[in-house]
């Protein structure tokens, strides 16, 4: 992981050694707007689609800027395939950013499973619900058990993805018997594109519910990484101390905290005047980095 911190940094011209610094400065100049919740979506077919659901925008200077978002490209809902939408903001200042993402209009009925009394459902999509005994339509809604998913079945290449994680089985009878899921097929996350995995639960009666759920494998440059927020270019005189961290904080896209994670490269030599180059990067749990660099001018 700090191997691609690093390579991170570099990129940003700065010095791949990291420092860690002592602090203090008075930062200038206009702040980028940000954009959240450009993360990427999955849609199932003939689905109602809103480009803008869960999409913010806000700028330290002037606040929420969310009515000021241009959206560039459609969503056809009505036809399969994988399209690009691009979001925009601009702030009182000009200062613009951008971000965008796929958006995958897939099969319908191919992300959730739905409960079928039949042991021979022809639409593999759905959740299989029967007994291995005979049974009336009551008993075997009143008996089956209930395997629950996420319903966020998105993921990112490279990422890591755990069939378990989130999933439950019930049983009006025994309970809790997640222990006893069995999970077929595997998600390949190197990969990208639709792939599928199933569930089967039996209870200690023989009733079974088996659920298919599709999970979308987005490509990497679309995975949501940490923000890093009050980078800015600065001036310090001559001979003072700063503090390259001062009013710097990182978090990640749930909003945990990372600050303390952030690591830096480059040094400043307030000694000397000049223009010096500094690098930030942060990584969140799931490996996604943000880096970021700024110019420290001692004058």
């Amino acid at each position: 992981m700090m191997n691609k911190i690093i390579q991170s940094l570099t990129v940003l011209g700065v010095s791949a050694s990291l420092v860690t610094p002592s602090l203090t400065a008075s930062a200038t100049g206009n702040s980028l707007p940000q954009i959240k919740g450009v993360e990427g979506d999955v849609v199932e077919k003939g689905a109602d689609y809103d480009s803008l659901k869960g999409i913010k925008a806000y700028d330290k200077e002037d606040g929420d800027l969310t009515n000021k978002i241009k959206v560039s490209g459609d969503v056809d809902t009505s036809k399969l395939g994988k399209y690009k939408v691009q979001y925009k903001v601009t702030d009182s200042d000009g200062a613009y950013r951008t971000k965008w993402h796929y958006v995958y209009v897939v099969k319908e009925g191919s992300l959730n499973g739905s409960k079928d009394k039949t042991t021979h459902d022809k639409d593999k999509s759905k959740a299989e619900v029967a007994s291995n005994k005979k049974t009336s339509t009551k008993n075997l809604d009143d008996n089956m058990p209930l395997i629950t998913v996420p319903t966020k079945d998105l993921v990112y290449q490279g990422d890591h993805f755990d069939t378990m994680k989130g999933v439950k089985a019930l049983d009006k009878k025994d309970g809790d018997i997640t222990d006893k899921v069995t999970v077929k097929g595997n998600i390949d996350t190197s990969k990208t594109g639709l792939q599928y995995i199933t569930y089967h639960v039996k209870d200690s009666d023989g009733y079974y519910y088996t659920y298919k759920r599709g999970v979308y494998v987005n490509d990497a440059e679309l995975a949501p990484k940490p923000e890093i927020t009050g980078i800015k270019d600065i001036t310090v005189k001559k001979g003072k101390d700063f503090d390259l961290l001062k009013d710097v904080k990182a978090k990640d896209n749930s909003g945990k905290d990372l600050t303390s994670d952030i690591v830096t490269s480059g040094e400043v030599n307030t000694d000397k005047p000049g223009k010096y180059k500094v690098g930030y990067a942060v990584s969140d749990a799931d490996g996604h980095i943000t880096a970021q660099g700024r110019t420290i001018t001692v004058k």
